[in-house]
């Protein structure tokens, strides 16, 4: 206890651990899918959702998953899936200089992006209201109100909105050093669309999302990259079963979800 005291009155980094576990901890115990705020990074942060806003906090900020190298002050960060807003302050804290275009198609999410971003002043962070797609239209959403709204499918068809879509070539048509994709299963089809410029991007993160009852893509994804000139890695989100060969994990209509980071060799 005496050096946990003396640690705390000490080192303000151990200090500001202490705090920010505290604040974790509060916020995990609140209600799902209820809006609140959270008081980190000296700042409110607003989130739609207490669990998925912990579990992204942990993953950007402490094990800092999306951390990158850029040789230039005002790298180009293509953030799609931007939820609200998590990666965008990790990246201009990161990067204050850097531009972001944030993709997020929910309506009520991208409101709590917007809030974010104003909260922290952070400027050349682009809000594009739109999912990305194989095409430019319209299409059906399922929005869980967290983390893993997904363009609907025929066996789910509940908390369905309507979004614009758009192709994610249309915006790679210059030097990118990341380009980040955590779409909840629309991934694939999307790198499909716009594979010939990813030449253009330095840098990618893909969170690769297993759909149950449809056929796996892995392999597709992992061409693409390797096409694109990008040597990858993998790494597994503690979403597989210990056992898989005995029985199979599965939340949100998935039996599998990856990291994969791709590097130019």
């Amino acid at each position: 206890m005496f050096k946990h005291i003396a640690k705390y009155i000490l080192r303000p980094d151990y200090r500001k651990f202490v705090t920010e576990n505290q604040e974790l901890k509060r916020v995990s115990k609140l209600p799902r899918f209820t809006p609140g705020v959270a008081n980190l990074l000296d700042h409110q942060i607003f989130f739609s959702d207490s669990a998925s806003f912990v579990f992204m906090y942990n993953e950007i900020f402490r094990k800092g998953i999306y951390n990158f190298k850029s040789s230039i002050q005002e790298p180009l960060i293509i953030d799609a899936g931007a939820n609200i807003g998590i990666g965008a302050i990790y990246f201009k804290k990161k990067f204050a200089q850097a531009r972001v275009i944030a993709f997020e198609p929910d309506k009520k999410v991208a409101e709590v992006l917007r809030k974010n971003i104003a909260t922290f002043q952070l400027d050349q962070v682009e809000v594009i209201e739109k999912g990305l797609w194989t095409q430019e239209g319209v299409l059906e959403f399922q929005s869980d109100g967290a983390d893993a709204g997904r363009i609907a499918d025929a066996t789910n068809n509940t908390n369905t909105i309507t979004i614009n879509t758009t192709k994610l070539s249309n915006y790679l048509d210059q030097p990118v050093d990341l380009l980040k994709i955590d779409i909840e299963g629309a991934e694939v089809e999307v790198l499909k669309e716009c594979k010939n410029q990813l030449r253009n991007v330095r840098n990618i993160f893909v969170e690769y999302h297993s759909m149950v009852n449809q056929p796996q893509q892995l392999n597709e994804l992992l061409e693409i990259l390797r096409n694109a000139g990008f040597r990858y890695y993998i790494d597994n989100t503690s979403f597989l079963a210990e056992q898989p060969l005995m029985h199979l994990r599965t939340e949100f209509g998935m039996d599998l979800q990856l990291n994969v980071f791709g590097l130019k060799e």
